[in-house]
This record gives structure tokens, C-alpha cells and sequence, in this order.
């Protein structure tokens, strides 16, 4: 029987040690020749220590950290740990989440680190001299931190696709920006996901030309952004070439709020977009959606808008500089109902806030006054209860101008049995203003009341 007892007590002691295997450091080059040799020898949660030296050529180059969780590390730091690829290869080609890549320099590759779709650990490099220094796939989210970019095309590079299996983080490392190759379409096809794109406080993403940023992509596939900076750190998204019009803008379109999804952008500059590509030429590009909610940030330089809402965009927009846009800071269509307050217009190309004509079509809508910015009419407005149980109103707070543009007009109710409201109630102090845009009498065609209209 004791013997039975030993003999378990062995088998179990043997279970326990194996499952708890202590990491090995693997010296390059004493225990194994290549850096290559010293990945594919080592296990999970083992450190490859590689001397001073500088390495190039076969086993140094195109490295492949597959199927494990490592370490590679400079035994020195980055300035002594050089891995050269010459201008003909990669340094590290594949490389698995969560392995770590710290304290080497890595100069002279196409691209310095490919992480493609895998999330590594990459601090404390220097990364020089290459075509791109970290090249990741829209759903890679390395974790990037203190490396140095010296002389690169691109420091961090991203190939245009999808997100569309998990939230992604944009990390500030040492303010390098993020240079996007193509377009990115946040997607949540999977119900529960709940897919972010979280962007860091002072993270600066430059889009080449032709590309855009998109939270959605179809029916029902909403995606979100969080891009929170602060005063001293703001976000930027901007164009490569640092010319107006050189990016297609963000684009939140119908569905990006579905399933109660909501996106934040605070503290954020946008700029320079307005290239045609989504439908609208603008910085924002909100259709038929209530997100992103916007404050604090700074709209400007676009070619054309700083904000377009079509269909029934109902963002919020608070406290936001909107400056040198070519047009106007702000249009949208006439069912589009923003909150919008406490902005700021400064020297855009179009006065005001622009109203495209139409017809009403949704309940109710309130033009706000926003720091005495008119509303301009750039076609005829058809206030009309078409759906009786929707109760149709447009709200118009005290202070508001509205401007006019020339053969246009206002009228409330469209014709018999269809009936429509306008709730236009100032104060002495701040009274509504309807006039032409010229200032010309004789110029915008008049407010009309047909029957079953009612002014309150």
C-alpha cells in the first residue's frame, strides 16, 4: 500500500512540475546562432536576449514568432541591438499577441514590425530608415509604447478593411502618426460585439488621399468610435498631403446608432476632408443617425461642409469651433434635428447654417439658437403633417435668424387636409428675425399659411 501511495504522490508531483515549466532565457548568439533559431527553440513565456551586435541576413531577417507567447529583448537596449534588413526584407514579419518586441533597433526593412490582425507588445525600439515602420491591418491593435521613429515614409501604417471581431485601440507612442492606407469600415456583424475603434488622447491619424474612416457598414452592423482627447491632448484626423479636400471625412451612416450604439468625439480637430466618396462633402458626415456626440472639438478647412446631416441626422454638437470651412460649418436637410449650442463660426466660406428645402416628414424639429448664427433657406420649406398621428411641428427658439435665400420661402401646410405648425416664439428681447439673405426687399418669396395651417 505504500508503495501505491509513493508511486501516486510521484505521479502527481510530476503532473504539477510540467504544468509549471520556469521560462528560459535564450541567448543570441551563444545558445542558438540566428535570432530565427533562438524564436522557433523557445516556449511560451521565454525571453530571447540578443547581445550587442548587428544582424542582418538570413536567420536575422523576416523573423516569425508563431504559435507562443515570447520575449525578444536587446540585452542593452536599442541603441547597441540593431537588426539591419538591408532595404530587402522585414524585420519581424509575423509576430503573435501578446510577444513582446523591446529594446532593439530594427532599420532598413519594408516594414520594420508587420503585426497584421495580431496585438504584440512593442516598447523601447528604435525604428528607422524604413519603408514602414509598424504595419498593421485594421483589426491589429499592437500595444505601442515609447518607441522611436526616426526617418521612416511611414511610422505606423494602416491597410484600409474592416473591423469587424474586436474593439481596437489607436495608442499614442511618443505622438507618431498613424498614416491610413485605405479605407476602414468599423462593423459589428456579430450581435453582443459591441465593436469600438478607441483612439488615445493626442493619437494624430493622416489619411491618404481616396480614404475615409466609417462607423457602420450595413444594415444593422453599427460601429462606434471613442475619440476623447483633452485640451493639451487633443485628436487629430486630418489629410497626409496637409491639403483641404485630400480625405473623404468620417462617415456615420444610417444604422451607426442601432441597438442604442452611441460614438464620442471630444476634444477632437477635424480637417481637411471633403473629397467626394460617401455621398457628402464634408469633414462629418452624419445620414439618418443620432451619433456621434461632439464637444469641445474643432471643425475646419474642409473643402466644402464642416458637418453635412442628410435624411433625419440628429447629432449633438456643443461647444465646438467650426473655422475655414469652404461652405458652411453646418447643413442638413430639412428633417435633420441637431442639438446644437454654444458653437463657434469663424470665417467659413457660406454664413450660417444651411437648410436644404423640402418637405417635413418627421414629428417634430427645433432650429436652436446657436451664439446668433442664421439659418440659411436654400430652397422652398413645406411644413406638412403628412402622417396625421405625428403631430408635425418646427419649433424656432427666440433670437433665431432666418435667412432666406432668393425665390424661396416658407409655407405652413401643404394644401387641404394637410395641415402643419410652426412654433415661433421669441420675446422682446429676442425677437425671431424671417428676412432675405440679400437684405433686399422683394427678395425671398413670403411665409404662407394654407388651410388647416396654424401659427402658434
Amino acid at each position: 500500500m505504500n508503495v501505491i501511495k509513493i508511486l501516486l504522490i510521484s505521479c502527481i508531483f510530476l503532473l504539477i512540475s510540467n504544468s509549471f515549466v520556469l521560462p528560459n532565457t535564450i541567448l543570441i548568439p551563444d545558445n542558438q546562432t540566428t535570432i530565427q533559431a533562438g524564436i522557433d527553440a523557445a516556449s511560451t513565456n521565454d525571453t530571447v536576449l540578443i547581445a550587442v551586435n548587428t544582424y542582418s541576413g538570413t536567420g536575422n531577417v523576416n523573423l516569425s514568432v508563431t504559435g507562443k507567447v515570447i520575449k525578444i529583448i536587446g540585452q542593452s537596449g536599442a541603441g547597441s541591438t540593431i537588426i539591419d534588413c538591408e532595404d530587402l526584407n522585414d524585420g519581424f514579419s509575423i509576430i503573435s499577441s501578446g510577444s513582446e518586441v523591446r529594446g532593439v533597433t530594427i532599420q532598413n526593412a519594408i516594414n520594420a514590425i508587420n503585426c497584421g490582425t495580431s496585438n504584440p507588445i512593442i516598447d523601447s525600439n528604435i525604428i528607422k530608415d524604413n519603408e514602414h515602420g509598424i504595419l498593421l491591418d485594421p483589426e491589429g491593435s499592437p500595444n505601442l509604447f515609447d518607441n522611436n521613429y526616426l526617418n521612416n515614409t511611414y511610422g505606423i501604417a494602416v491597410n484600409g478593411g474592416y473591423i469587424s471581431s474586436e474593439s481596437i485601440t489607436w495608442h499614442n507612442d511618443n505622438g507618431e502618426p498613424y498614416i491610413i492606407l485605405g479605407d476602414i469600415a468599423i462593423d459589428d456583424n456579430v450581435s453582443g460585439n459591441d465593436l469600438w475603434l478607441n483612439i488615445e488622447p493626442g493619437v494624430e491619424i493622416r489619411f491618404t488621399s481616396g480614404t475615409g474612416l466609417q462607423f457602420g457598414y450595413t444594415a444593422y452592423n453599427p460601429g462606434r468610435l471613442n475619440a476623447v482627447g483633452t485640451p493639451d491632448s487633443m485628436i487629430i484626423f486630418t489629410s497626409l498631403s496637409g491639403l483641404s479636400g485630400d480625405w473623404k471625412g468620417l462617415y456615420f451612416p444610417d444604422r451607426s446608432d442601432d441597438h442604442g450604439k452611441t460614438s464620442t468625439m471630444e476634444y477632437c480637430i477635424v480637417e481637411n476632408a471633403g473629397q467626394t466618396g460617401w455621398g457628402s462633402e464634408a469633414n462629418i458626415y452624419c445620414f439618418n443617425t443620432s451619433t456621434p456626440t461632439i464637444s469641445n472639438c474643432i471643425i475646419r478647412n474642409s473643402s466644402n461642409d464642416g458637418i453635412y446631416l442628410g435624411g433625419v441626422g440628429s447629432p449633438n454638437i456643443t461647444n465646438t469651433t467650426f473655422q475655414d470651412n469652404g461652405q458652411f460649418a453646418i447643413q442638413m436637410a430639412l428633417n435633420a434635428s441637431p442639438v446644437h449650442y454654444g458653437n463657434i463660426f469663424i470665417n467659413n466660406g457660406s454664413t450660417g447654417i444651411g437648410i436644404q428645402g423640402g418637405s417635413t416628414t418627421i414629428s417634430s424639429n427645433t432650429w436652436y439658437y446657436d451664439n446668433g448664427e442664421p439659418y440659411i433657406i436654400l430652397g422652398d420649406v413645406i411644413l406638412e403633417d403628412i402622417i396625421v398621428s405625428y403631430d408635425s411641428w418646427l419649433n424656432i427658439q427666440p433670437g433665431v435668424e432666418v435667412r432666406f435665400t432668393s425665390g424661396t420661402g416658407m409655407k405652413i401646410g401643404d394644401d387641404a387636409y394637410v395641415p402643419g405648425r410652426l412654433n415661433a416664439v421669441g420675446t422682446p428681447d429676442s425677437m425671431i428675425i424671417f428676412t432675405s439673405e440679400s437684405g433686399l426687399d422683394g427678395d425671398c418669396v413670403r411665409l404662407q399659411i394654407l388651410m388647416h395651417g396654424l401659427i402658434v
